[in-house]
């Protein structure tokens, strides 16, 4: 008898525990999913709180301007212009972005890329305040894309201005005559291959070269002219190919401000009459050199070999191309 009341306590006791243990299983899963709700509406909270606020969008224009990845080596940062022009139409289908910031540090690149940039550039002043600040290099292609905004603010030692345009490439004909090596000359057009590395340019393909040169020069000289209101023959005169320091280059009308990012924030919010405006940056989807490399355009580089040329472009010189 005293036995079976043992048991029965024992049974009891075991009851109470597993209903102690599955209360403690039920109140951590109400914990759980108190915590997941919590979450869910501060994430839907912050999503219509996104939709409402007053925002700056900060586009970055970093390395060399092309017109899509391919073509370059893993060390040379691009700036491509499809995805530049995606975040310009981000700020025109985006009532909530009342201003963008160009946030520049190129040395130039691809005319066609270049161009392409500055009309969509050009397109979004036209609804909004755009503002480009440069900190560090915006020459050439990128002074171009520059150009379009409503201001210009940059560093009083950055480098900037470099209107030019440049073809260059190696040419090893000499070097493949040391060794003995021919270049056989096989072409139905007299000058289908102009700009083959295998051979020197006849003075008259030289000409003609230098003949397209001077018409994309002219107009890159036309474009700095009326966007920046100066007379023709002044831009001419700048548009020597030469860079200029941020305080020379206000000096000569090509920039408006010295100052550096924030200040071109504070710009921005100023012209778009939106000083609570959050800053929002267009984001890169980052390849396989900016995780393992991030390397830039060494500014060395930009200087000398002349701005524009793409790292992997100049090393192979089998690719002719026009870079402003």
């Amino acid at each position: 008898m005293a036995k079976r009341v043992e048991g029965k306590g024992a049974q009891k006791e075991k009851g109470k525990e597993e209903v102690k243990k599955e209360g403690v299983k039920v109140g951590k899963l109400s914990i759980g999913l108190i915590i997941l709700l919590a979450i869910f509406f501060l994430i839907v909270f912050s999503y219509i709180s996104n939709l409402s606020t007053e925002k700056i969008l900060v586009v970055p224009v970093k390395g060399v301007i092309s017109s899509s990845d391919s073509g370059y080596l893993f060390f040379t940062e691009q700036a491509t212009a499809p995805f530049i022009t995606s975040c310009m139409d981000r700020a025109l289908k985006d009532g909530t972005i009342k201003a963008v910031v160009l946030d520049i540090d190129s040395p130039g690149g691809g005319v066609v890329a270049s161009a392409r940039v500055a009309e969509k550039v050009e397109e979004v002043r036209g609804s909004k305040p755009v503002v480009a600040v440069i900190e560090e290099l915006g020459a050439s292609g990128a002074y171009w894309i520059a150009s379009e905004a409503d201001t210009i603010i940059a560093n009083p030692f950055s480098l900037t201005g470099s209107i030019g345009v440049t073809a260059s490439y190696l040419e090893y004909g000499g070097l493949l005559n040391m060794f003995n090596v021919s270049y056989e000359r096989l072409v139905t057009g007299e000058y289908k291959d102009i700009t083959t590395p295998y051979r020197e340019l006849t003075p008259r393909e030289r000409q003609i070269i230098l003949e397209k040169l001077g018409l994309i020069h002219e107009e890159f000289v036309n474009v700095i002219s009326e966007n920046r209101d100066i007379p023709k023959e002044d831009a001419e005169r700048i548009a020597n190919g030469l860079f200029y320091l941020g305080k020379e280059a206000r000096e000569l009308g090509l920039v408006d401000e010295l100052g550096d990012r924030e200040d071109a924030e504070k710009r921005a919010r100023e012209m778009a009459n939106a000083e609570n405006a959050v800053i929002t940056e267009c984001k890169h989807r980052g390849g396989f050199s900016d995780l393992f490399f991030g390397a830039t355009v060494p500014l060395s580089y930009a200087v000398g070999e002349g701005i524009g040329n793409g790292f992997a472009k100049a090393l192979s010189a089998q690719k002719f191309s026009i870079n402003s």
